[in-house]
């Protein structure tokens, strides 16, 4: 014998990315999903596996107290969607996307050969190009007709090419300079074969056998009938040079850049550069008591149990546990006290990012998480362990966890009536009851009337499934008629941040501003940071009042808080560095957070606002004598220090002590400032009392200024103030204001 089995572990994976890249139509979309999942079964010890169990020793359900078995799977999806790279798939619209070069349409104009040279039309070229520079040599000798060894093109055989190679190849004006001579064929304007290729040449000019200039004309010798070679040569130098006009127009057409019109009106149709999306999911689960052995894969004799879809991952339903119980999976023993275990998790990711245009950046997201642990004690209650008489029970049922989703409450949030906003909770109340009561067939008033005026019997005025929905109604601007009344089904929300830094581009600013950076964002959530089942809840009894003393019903899952938090972070923060070397910087923040107990009923609301402004300043180069030890001329102006500088004749000085060699005796000095007002305060609301009370907070106002210099590489200097000054809101501590002040010497070893 090999022993007995005593742990058994597998885990298996599958992974598929879509196949998006190879459609050339989809490739901008990367989508990827995957499964894990892993499952174990661990044996019992052998004292617990052969119990006493009189006249049923003989079944191995009633002397064994069973193996372990447990199972875990992820199943995750995600995907990325990149628009831009769709938005390229025209070649119009990526040339949109990307930044105007205003240099490419000043260069595609100079280079523009159609308008400047007389060779497009007469001379032959094999790209009509420029006429002046090259016009009876390079133009004259290309592949459209007129070219080659027809004279009118400057070839091999003519005397109009320039430098009198074949076909009017290269520009080789340097080494056949024009002589100025009747017969010499470097003058193009002296032999009439030339008209065509040389007409629009202002830089060689034609000269008669005294060496007088002969006036030209600038149209090209082709269109003014000036060349010699007969109308059928003409004919045919006009075709092929209309022909590549017009290739060159279509060339040009196509090439062309969008204006700033189109700029201005296509590029926020694309204001949507990217989007994300992630969602997992993660099963777990642990079942005492199983006593089949573990064979192959897991599994038992014959494969049959815990069954394929447990091994792979599949989450163990009430019903699989009644299956395994009748088909004897499930020890009969009384000493089973572990509780079997469902475990679930739930994550939702999404973003987009959005750009109307260049240097505005929005980033939107919604997230969502939820977990839930689901507990039971499920074993067979009849104590005579015989196989024949099984009573197996589900008990002590039991779910836990938490909850957090993105949200948006932004409608009450600058609302500065507090106390209003708590009293529109109180009357939404009676709504959310009569909605309850109706879905339930429960119109009946409630039993206490003076306490619960308005509210029907069982949902009455702080009963949880009342208050939740009106609270989310109330602090939502919501129509308390429409509003969820589940908690647990609130769609995810868009939060967002947003970023600009293209202002020190925009006209003059660019001349003073090196950078301006422009934030916004907004975040809010809402939160249960537990829950769990009602110990008083019957399932079977779901609207029988339990409650003797106020009379409601008794909600499945008691939630003991619901949160929600929001916060601009910034509301407006501006961030500016000048090319002078000055900083500024300023921020505003509000803050909300609203937690609503259903223990003691109260409402605790924070609110918090902090301004707060900074600034800098870089002075570079500040010689300080008596600090650095260096030595001015008395009387010396600026002037001659400054033309000493521009000479480059200024006089070394010693370095300074403790500097080393090689220090500077001028250094940069960096004054800084500081100021900053938080206002944080937190009011009680209470269904109990009709006066709101605070409870904490206080008014801070800080100035820091404070002023750095680096002396040399291994002394530095701050010369720094504190000021602080505390108000309290409550009579539980006084004012306090606090001061601090003096210098700081840095010495640095390395």
């Amino acid at each position: 014998s090999l022993g007995r089995p005593k742990n058994y572990t597998h885990t298996a994976g599958l992974n598929y990315t879509f196949p998006f890249k190879s459609i050339r139509m989809l490739d901008w979309i990367s989508a990827k999903a995957s499964y894990t999942t892993t499952y174990t079964w661990s044996a019992q010890s052998l004292k617990l596996q052969n119990l006493d169990a009189g006249d049923f020793s003989q079944y191995e359900n009633s002397v064994d107290l069973g193996n372990v078995i447990q199972n875990n799977n992820v199943r995750q999806i995600n995907g990325d969607f990149n628009f831009e790279g769709l938005y390229n798939k025209s070649k119009y619209l990526s040339k949109i996307n990307k930044p105007s070069s205003p240099n490419k349409n000043k260069n595609n104009r100079n280079n523009n050969g159609g308008d400047d040279g007389g060779s497009g039309d007469d001379g032959g070229g094999k790209v009509p190009g420029r006429g002046g520079r090259n016009s009876g040599g390079d133009d004259g000798g290309g592949k459209a007709p007129g070219g080659g060894k027809n004279p009118g093109g400057g070839g091999a055989d003519s005397p109009g090419g320039l430098s009198g190679a074949p076909g009017g190849g290269k520009d080789k004006r340097s080494q056949t300079p024009p002589s100025g001579k009747p017969g010499d064929p470097a003058n193009s304007g002296s032999n009439p074969g030339n008209a065509g290729g040389g007409g629009n040449n202002p830089s060689l000019p034609i000269l008669d056998k005294d060496g007088n200039p002969i006036p030209q004309n600038n149209n090209g010798g082709g269109k003014n009938g000036d060349n010699n070679n007969g109308d059928d040569d003409k004919g045919g130098n006009k075709k092929g040079g209309g022909s590549k006009g017009k290739d060159k127009k279509d060339e040009k057409k196509k090439d062309r850049e969008p204006s700033m019109a189109e700029r201005i009106a296509l590029r926020p149709l694309m204001l949507i550069r990217k989007a994300r999306f992630n969602y997992s999911e993660n099963t777990g689960s642990v079942v005492p008591g199983f006593t089949p052995e573990t064979k192959l894969l897991g599994l038992s004799e014959g494969f049959v149990a815990p069954g394929w879809d447990y091994i792979i991952g599949g989450s163990p339903t009430r019903e699989w546990l009644d299956a395994a119980g009748s088909k004897g999976w499930i020890t009969h023993r009384q000493e089973l006290n572990q509780q079997v275990t469902r475990n679930y998790t739930q994550n939702i990711d999404a973003g987009i990012s959005i750009e109307p245009f260049r240097d505005f950046k929005v980033e939107v997201n919604a997230t969502r998480q939820y977990t839930r642990n689901s507990t039971e004690l499920y074993k067979d209650q009849n104590p005579l362990l015989d196989p024949t008489e099984v009573g197996y029970q589900h008990r002590a049922q039991r779910d836990m966890g938490s909850y957090t989703t993105s949200f948006f409450a932004l409608n009450t949030m600058f609302n500065k009536d507090i106390d209003g906003l708590f009293d529109r909770f109180q009357t939404y109340g009676p709504i959310i009851s009569r909605r309850l009561g109706t879905a339930v067939g429960n119109t009946d008033p409630h039993q206490l009337p003076d306490q619960n005026q308005g509210y029907v019997n069982g949902y009455g005025k702080i009963q949880q499934e009342v208050l939740i929905p009106a609270f989310m109604a109330a602090y939502t601007d919501k129509d308390p008629n429409t509003v969820g009344l589940d908690i647990f089904k609130t769609r995810p929300a868009l939060n967002w941040k947003l970023n600009y830094n293209g202002l020190s581009k925009v006209g003059p600013l660019k001349k003073i501003f090196a950078s301006i950076q422009i934030a916004h964002g907004y975040k809010s959530t809402l939160t249960i940071n537990s829950y769990n089942t009602d110990i008083f809840y019957d399932a079977a009894k779901p609207l029988e009042i339990t409650d003797q003393v106020n009379f409601n019903y008794t909600a499945r899952l008691e939630i003991p808080q619901v949160a929600i938090t929001e916060q601009f972070q910034p509301l407006i923060g501006i961030e500016a560095k000048l090319k002078s070397g000055m900083s500024v910087r300023f921020d505003y923040k509000k803050s909300r957070s609203l937690g609503m107990s259903f223990v003691d009923y109260n409402l605790n609301e924070s609110n918090r606002t902090s301004y707060a402004f900074g600034f800098g300043h870089r002075v570079k180069n500040v010689d300080i004598p008596f600090l650095t030890g260096s030595k001015k001329a008395k009387g010396s102006s600026s002037k001659k220090s400054s033309s000493k500088k521009k000479k480059g004749k200024a006089a070394p000085t010693p370095p300074a002590p403790g500097g080393g060699a090689g220090a500077s005796q001028a250094h940069d000095l960096n004054i800084k400032f500081d100021f900053e007002y938080n206002d944080d305060v937190t009011v009680v609301h209470s269904l109990q009392r009709d006066e709101a009370q605070p409870s904490r907070g206080s008014t801070t106002i800080s100035i820091n200024p404070s002023i750095d210099y680096q002396l040399n590489r291994r002394l530095a200097l701050r010369l720094f103030t504190d000021y602080r000054r505390t108000i309290p809101k409550t009579s539980q501590s006084f004012p306090l204001t606090t001061i601090n002040g003096g210098i700081t010497v840095q010495f640095k070893l390395n």
